[in-house]
């Protein structure tokens, strides 16, 4: 995990790292293998973190590619019994990128975005997948932006309101190919919330998740 500081202020590196989940039994049924493997993976990535406009702006952006072998998927049989199987192998690249920025001592803005794409690189007949397929669950787009501003009452109360924008594009349940997979819609979400400190001491929040009822699965 190398880093460079190309000042105070400003820093890049790179990263290697690898890692794995262990395998365990499935149910004793038919056609249902007696246990899945352990999956393993090679992660790669280059990154940049800088402190800018005199500390009031923060950016985070790093690239990523992983390696990713006997990949485990969830699977189901022909009595629609799922089950863990292991996958050959997948490959997920792409970038993400966090921004804050202290606008005032009151107002403090973020935002966040990623692009990932993640796929099988071989065919795995017994998931119905093919080489090329989007991995399960594996937006391709993900992003926010999040408001918080803070103001005093009076000597002991810190007014606190704020809120948020949540964004995740189309996944699927399942590989691609395979008869059994849904595409999951994408999904707009705004949180707001409001509420106050007394003293540093007591604080209580109201909120509400999901403002206008985004009702995709």
């Amino acid at each position: 995990s190398p880093r460079f500081h190309i000042d105070d202020d400003t820093m890049v590196y790179g990263r290697v790292a690898t890692g794995y989940r262990p395998g365990g039994p499935n149910s004793p049924l038919p056609e249902v293998p007696p246990q899945f493997d352990a999956d393993t993976t090679i992660n790669y990535e280059l990154g940049y973190k800088a402190s800018l406009l005199g500390g009031t702006l923060a950016v985070d952006l790093a690239l990523f590619y992983i390696d990713w072998e006997d990949i485990q998927i969830s699977a189901r049989n022909a009595n629609g019994i799922n089950y863990r199987a292991n996958g050959s192998t997948a490959s997920s690249r792409g970038v993400e990128l966090t921004t804050i920025y202290q606008v005032t001592d009151r107002l403090r803005l973020g935002a966040t975005g990623s692009y990932t794409n993640a796929t099988l690189e071989e065919d795995v007949l017994s998931l119905g997948g093919k080489t090329g397929d989007r991995l399960p669950q594996s937006p391709h787009w993900t992003g926010s932006l999040t408001a918080d501003y803070e103001m005093q009452l009076g000597d002991s109360w810190m007014l606190q309101l704020g809120g948020g924008y949540r964004y995740f594009d189309s996944t699927f349940s399942a590989v691609e190919s395979s008869p059994t997979a849904v595409e999951v819609p994408e999904q707009n979400i705004v949180d707001l919330y409001g509420g106050g400190t007394l003293d540093d001491r007591t604080s209580i929040r109201l909120y509400v998740r999901n403002v206008f009822n985004d009702r995709s699965y």
